[in-house]
């Protein structure tokens, strides 16, 4: 049986356009999909504007807590 598992960090864009930051599937393995992430914060303004490293830093943060949050590792 396939399930799905669902992943929100609660960003505002995620409910304004419809979509989980990441997807669990399980079946014979699991895959983990994760959507579009920038270097915004809850209310969905920009962090360290002007500085690359730093959201790139922001961005992939918020993919490893996706991760870990639906049991992937990092």
């Amino acid at each position: 049986m396939t399930t799905r598992e669902n992943y929100s960090s609660g960003r505002t864009y995620e409910a304004k356009c419809g979509y989980s930051r990441a997807v669990r599937i399980d079946d014979a393995s699991a895959i983990i999909c994760i959507g579009g992430t920038t270097s915004t914060n809850t209310e969905g303004q920009v962090l360290h504007p002007g500085d690359i490293y730093a959201q790139t830093r922001e961005a992939l943060g918020i993919i490893e807590t996706a991760l870990q949050a639906l049991g992937g590792e990092t």
